[in-house]
């Protein structure tokens, strides 16, 4: 069980502002802890108490430990990889880069095709913005449906 490390998490932060706790994605950490409360893998658990410790290093900084920052987002691929499991920030964020990607080499080509590759590339970027967000809102939906998203 991994809830006695959210608690210890949340003890830790209790004195945070909101900026600092939004800096160190305590919040994500925390969601993540409480999905995997039932898992029994020693690995995962082995990593969130290593992620703990950096945390109570990174908490009296300015910036998290790049440690601390590395070790959270390899810990998050792994879940993604092992369980299916996904931020619903990082979800989002991913979907939108796709669409605004796509956008600009559209508009890149349209804005060539037409002689001003400002107008096409900016006017395919707002349309990669919209397509990205409605993608990205569909997969999300998805993913609560199968209870994947913490």
């Amino acid at each position: 069980m991994l809830s006695g490390y959210e608690k210890t998490i949340e003890a830790m932060i209790r004195d945070l502002d909101e900026k600092s706790q939004k800096r160190l994605k305590v919040s994500s950490l925390i969601r993540l802890i409480k999905k995997l409360d039932h898992t029994v893998d020693p690995d995962i658990r082995a990593r969130i108490v290593a992620l703990e410790s950096e945390l109570k290093t990174s908490i009296g900084m300015r910036k998290p430990t790049r440690n601390y920052r590395k070790q959270l987002a390899a810990i998050q691929k792994d879940i993604e990889k092992r369980f299916g499991f996904v931020e619903k920030e990082a979800l989002k964020e991913r979907y939108m880069g796709m669409g605004i990607a796509i956008g600009v080499a559209i508009g890149a080509g349209s804005g060539t095709a037409i002689g001003n590759i400002a107008i096409g590339t900016g006017a395919w970027i707002a349309f990669g913005v919209v397509f990205g967000t409605i993608f990205a809102e569909r997969k999300v939906k998805e993913a609560t449906e199968k209870g994947l998203l913490y």
